[in-house]
């Protein structure tokens, strides 16, 4: 009986601040690989209750509003994730998380990314072009430059910490200049 089934490993809720959709999306395929969950069918439904208990209240919400008048759990799972893709990878949400960084650290001569949607996309492209930032990709399957990528991200995020930790210390403390 499906419903008393154990499932092997963990399936982390889905977090648009920490990894995009489509890497979230790999991951969901690899646990529904490894439980032998059953591809979507009329008769079988897991995959799907899976996918949407998985993607967290915030996101099932979001995709509730969206999908009105009927329910995420009537559409398919393809629909599902193209509406999620849509909303977290694409190169306009890129694009504005880059701006609000540069507005911190100034624009870079480079940016190295993976091989995702949104950076293979034109207008991610021709915002690089319009502000001249090289465009340099991770070859799939190389983990030494996605290495190098991921722990660039890390600086980033550090070095943002560092500058917001000052800047509430300023505001703590008026007589510091």
């Amino acid at each position: 009986m499906e419903a008393n089934r154990n499932f092997i490993g963990n399936l982390p809720l889905f977090d648009n601040n920490e990894q995009s959709f489509e890497s979230w999306l790999e991951l969901f395929e690899e646990y529904c690989t490894l439980n032998n969950v059953p591809k979507e069918s009329a008769t079988s439904k897991v995959r799907k209750s899976l996918f949407l208990c998985h993607i967290g209240v915030k996101h099932y919400n979001m995709l509730h509003s969206i999908c009105l008048p009927s329910k995420p759990n009537e559409k398919s799972i393809e629909e599902l994730a193209k509406i999620l893709r849509e909303k977290y990878d694409s190169p306009d949400n890129v694009i504005e998380e880059l701006c609000g960084i540069f507005s911190y650290v100034g624009l870079p001569v480079e940016i190295v990314s993976d091989n995702g949607p949104p950076f293979d996309s034109y207008r991610f492209i021709n915002f690089c072009t319009k502000f001249n930032i090289k465009i340099t990709k991770s070859p799939a399957y190389h983990p030494e430059s996605n290495g190098f990528a991921e722990r660039n991200v890390q600086i980033a995020k550090k070095a943002l910490r560092v500058i917001a930790s000052e800047d509430s210390e300023a505001l703590d403390n008026p007589n510091v200049s």
